[in-house]
């Protein structure tokens, strides 16, 4: 295998303002400059792929990685096209690139989960301190996609039993984390970037001495956008939200990507194993759920986002009714919904100025994930169809009478998908681990 480096496909991709309702623009040169890079290793990134052994974790990362190239190219061809024929086809080529790698929406689910959203709106039109023209507009734009939802159909439901023997086990070994942010909040809701940021600095400080030394590896980066752990460059990326962020939701990004995707990363580094560092191919789903799952079980709160996501691709898509929808019309509804969420979830939140705007930037960012890179990028399927897997194999392995705690420990050695046979084999290779339940495929 070559030494060619982990293509960083979302920072790659990342447009200058995250939060804006305006154009998507690439102006500062980091994606044109990441497409030449790839362009010039091209040879290196195929000459990976060409080795006898196709079933191994390498040969998976080269795919994974060339793939993850292509996509970058793509999305630079889309972005600076200079005629709309050029655009749409090489945006349409970046979309297809997309689904290949990461999967699209199921049409029938993503049709049930909206059915159940409209079921949500038909009861807030009793609900006095719900603004009635956002919710007239989403009944309006969602029966316009899936029609009227059928009463013999059933509702989407999040199963949440586990929920409290997760946080307990996350809030015994790592309460002095939840501290740092409940002192901080005293008194607030809202806290400002200025104001989150060094909780995560102090975190990690708290780990490193705690949890493991590995973790004095590592550095929070506060730049504009989303969170993120950067596994390669050992980098937690705390995301800079200009309307700030409430309270429970910082709770939740700790969990998810502090203590689940950048600890499981220092973990597969302390014991010298590159590729469980990095994530093994194929186990994003997994991890996204495993997070999602932790993020939620430690707040004690569920969050729309993970469906939102899913359905707004396949309404984005075109995969309900065969018409796809704009980014335009994505944002208007996006923003509606934000609006609806802030004063549901907020016992009948009035807003300000401030709290609209802090608002709209919300439903603005939900919708630039899924269009950044000049098309549609279907990555962020992953939170509910992940949820789903990682919530089952947990409960699955509590029915064989394996402790939570013991579950943590397996699924923190690294980036894998436990439900995956090269997965497994590989992380027993590696640790010496594997999970024991009589008659089932882990024994």
């Amino acid at each position: 295998m070559s030494e060619v480096p982990l293509v960083c496909l979302l920072d790659d991709i990342a447009p200058d303002d995250m939060f804006t309702a305006g154009p998507l623009t690439y102006h500062s040169g980091r994606l044109a400059s990441a497409a030449l890079r790839y362009e010039q290793m091209d040879g290196a990134l195929m000459s990976d792929l060409w080795t006898p052994d196709k079933t191994s974790v390498q040969y998976a990362h080269a795919a994974s990685n060339a793939a993850s190239a292509y996509l970058v190219r793509t999305a630079h061809r889309a972005t600076a096209a200079s005629t709309q024929a050029q655009r749409d086809l090489w945006s349409e080529r970046y979309t297809q690139a997309s689904i290949e790698f990461y999967g699209q929406p199921d049409p029938t689910e993503a049709k049930r989960l909206i059915h159940t959203k409209q079921r949500k709106l038909i009861e807030l039109q009793s609900y006095p301190l719900a603004d009635q023209r956002q919710v007239d507009y989403l009944l309006n734009f969602y029966t316009s996609i899936a029609g009227d939802p059928d009463p013999s159909s059933t509702t989407s439901s999040i199963d949440t039993s586990l929920w409290p023997e997760i946080a307990a086990v996350m809030n015994e070994r790592y309460s002095a984390i939840f501290e740092l942010l409940d002192n901080t909040a005293v008194g607030k809701d809202v806290l400002t970037t200025e104001e989150y940021a060094p909780i995560f600095v102090n975190a990690v400080k708290w780990l490193a001495q705690n949890d493991n030394p590995e973790w004095a590896n590592w550095k929070v980066v506060k730049r504009p956008g989303g969170f993120a752990v950067y596994q390669e460059t050992k980098e937690i990326i705390v995301g800079a939200n200009p309307a700030g962020l409430p309270r429970l939701r910082i709770k939740t990004l700790l969990a998810h990507e502090l203590l689940s995707h950048a600890l499981r990363s220092v973990t597969a580094y302390a014991m010298g194993d590159y590729n469980l560092a990095l994530g093994l191919p194929g186990y994003d789903a997994f991890e996204e759920g495993k997070a999602t799952l932790l993020g939620w079980a430690v707040s004690g709160k569920f969050t729309e986002g993970a469906i939102d996501f899913y359905t707004d691709i396949a309404i984005a898509r075109g995969s309900i009714d065969g018409r796809p929808r704009s980014r335009d019309d994505l944002l208007a509804m996006s923003r509606a919904r934000a609006i609806i969420n802030a004063q549901t979830e907020e016992d009948g939140l009035v807003l300000d100025n401030n709290g609209m705007q802090r608002v709209l930037i919300r439903g603005n960012q939900q919708v630039n994930r899924i269009f950044r890179g000049g098309g549609l990028l279907t990555k962020d399927i992953v939170y509910y169809d992940g949820y789903d897997k990682a919530y089952s194999f947990i409960r699955r392995l509590r029915a064989y009478g394996i402790s939570m705690g013991g579950i943590l420990d397996y699924l923190k050695l690294g980036g894998f998908d436990p439900e995956l046979d090269m997965h497994r084999d590989h992380v027993l290779e590696v640790t010496g681990k594997k999970l024991w339940i009589p008659g089932n495929y882990f024994d």
